[in-house]
């Protein structure tokens, strides 16, 4: 991580906060922001709900990548009793982790004030 953050300009790495305080506190040790984010619904369903409008209004584009092709035909979503979504590793036919890892980037994405957006604000998210 220390060498990508070298390379490139890491604002912030967002981390599944499940058994995670280890390298948490690495992270952040080290100098760098880090964002909370679960795989429930709380954190999920409105990044969940915002991809798939994305994908269906063609905003989304993996230029063909066959893994995220793949885990695309994976996924499963689940819906609580309040309509919220979110990706479902164990009803999912396959792996889906590109794909839950992509939510979570639009997730961390979506959290930023719209002055730090920089030019997704205007044009949106188009490549994976």
């Amino acid at each position: 991580i220390g060498l990508l953050r070298a390379r490139y300009n890491v604002r912030s790495i967002a981390v599944d906060r499940w058994n995670a305080q280890h390298i948490i506190n690495s992270l952040q040790a080290s100098g760098q922001k880090v964002i909370e984010f679960g795989q429930g619904f709380a954190s999920m369903s409105g990044p969940t709900k915002e991809f798939e409008k994305r994908i269906i209004s063609a905003q989304i584009n993996h230029g063909g990548n066959p893994l995220l092709r793949w885990c695309a035909s994976n996924i499963v979503v689940e819906t609580d009793a309040a309509g919220n979504l979110k990706p479902s590793k164990k009803k999912s036919t396959e792996r889906i982790d590109p794909m839950v890892a992509s939510i979570i980037a639009l997730g961390v994405w979506m959290l930023e004030p719209k002055a730090v957006r920089s030019g997704y604000a205007e044009r949106g998210i188009r490549t994976l």
